[in-house]
């Protein structure tokens, strides 16, 4: 998917979250991919205090997805998360500067209204 939309021009956005299942030379892969098909990759890192997160996962929009939309066993699973995060390598530094849980929220408002 990265090699040909690089191919075809298409801008492509892409989002994945550290855990056991991605491999750890996965960002390499995807960076390859679409560079060999003379296509630019931004790596944008995207976090959430924990606090936010917890704000955030009642959310009824979650459902849609079969997301985690409880507290308890989030707080269960973020010790795995931090370990599944830290066992990837880093990736190149992002060439936007990471947004601030305001800013998300505003985004994310403007998003929702549109």
């Amino acid at each position: 998917m990265f090699h040909e939309a690089a191919e075809a021009g298409r801008s492509l956005i892409f989002t994945f979250a550290p855990e056991a299942s991605v491999a750890p030379d996965f960002s390499d892969r995807a960076g390859q991919a679409v560079e060999a098909a003379g296509g630019e990759i931004i790596f944008v890192r995207l976090t959430l205090s924990h606090d936010e997160q917890e704000r955030r996962i009642g959310n009824h929009d979650r459902v849609a997805f079969g997301k985690l939309r409880s507290v308890d066993p989030l707080r269960e699973l973020r010790h795995q998360f931090t370990a599944s995060e830290a066992a990837m390598p880093p990736v190149p530094s992002p060439s936007i500067p990471e947004p601030s849980n305001q800013l998300l929220r505003a985004a994310s408002l403007q998003i929702g209204s549109i």
